[in-house]
């Protein structure tokens, strides 16, 4: 059975928060990391990671341009295609949903999509409303003076009216750049991290930062449970005011 969406925003989102997961530690009472522990190897964990690595610069393209790139397009399909046929040959997720339920959890289900049947110590049964939403956060960000920065936020990006994504709150990451200082390519890079419960309202920034720049990036940011996180966004740049 194959479980790696294939629609653009659906797989980028997948293998963002499945790349994370991958790299955590394990829950107690296990004492290595997440991909150790689901029984990866380590040459399987890097081809994971090398697919993110080649989408995530033609997916900033294709986020700004959905049908502007045909070219561009076509690659990240090549890449999804890539990935999902190497999740076939080495049954790396059917080996999450087949693992025992002394190793495997719940948030084990719910950051791979997949749904199980057999029961899982403290947990009920997976079903789709438990899966990480690939949802983009569409955003308007601007400076309004005295260090402090305006956005909007919304889950549709036709909406005329700022609004949460049902059932989260707004994930915001950024970083203070200096004249001097390169764009982040990647939202790694953006060190700082807040919640807000608010899709339209204000980030206020210490006085010395006027006259820089910030770089910016909104995600939704579930309410109970993190594994359900949706993708950030492109990194929006805005001089502060």
């Amino acid at each position: 059975m194959e479980r790696v969406p294939q629609p653009i925003v659906k797989f980028f989102a997948f293998l963002q928060s499945t790349c994370a997961y991958l790299i955590l530690s394990s829950p107690a009472p296990f004492t290595n990391l997440n991909w150790q522990r689901l029984n990866w190897l380590s040459a399987e964990l890097a081809a994971w990671q090398a697919f993110l690595a080649q989408i995530t610069p033609l997916y900033t393209i294709y986020s700004a341009n959905p049908r502007g790139n045909p070219v561009n397009t076509k690659a990240i399909h090549t890449i999804i295609k890539a990935a999902r046929a190497y999740d076939k040959t080495n049954h790396l997720l059917d080996r999450i949903a087949a693992g025992s339920p002394t190793v495997t959890n719940i948030n084990d289900f719910i950051t791979f999509g997949i749904k199980h049947n057999s029961p899982v110590i403290g947990s009920g049964v997976l079903t789709e409303r438990h899966v990480a939403t690939g949802n983009t956060v569409w955003s308007i960000v601007k400076g309004i003076g005295g260090g402090v920065v305006h956005y909007e936020v919304r889950a549709d990006k036709s909406s005329h009216r700022a609004a949460k994504l049902k059932g989260y709150n707004v994930g915001i990451v950024y970083l203070i750049l200096n004249a001097t200082d390169p764009i982040p390519a990647t939202t790694d890079l953006l060190t700082t991290s807040v919640v807000s419960s608010k899709a339209n309202h204000t980030l206020s920034l210490p006085e010395n930062t006027v006259g820089k720049r910030i770089a910016v990036s909104f995600y939704w940011k579930h309410k109970t449970n993190s594994a359900l996180d949706g993708p950030k966004s492109t990194i929006t740049i805005v001089i502060i005011t």
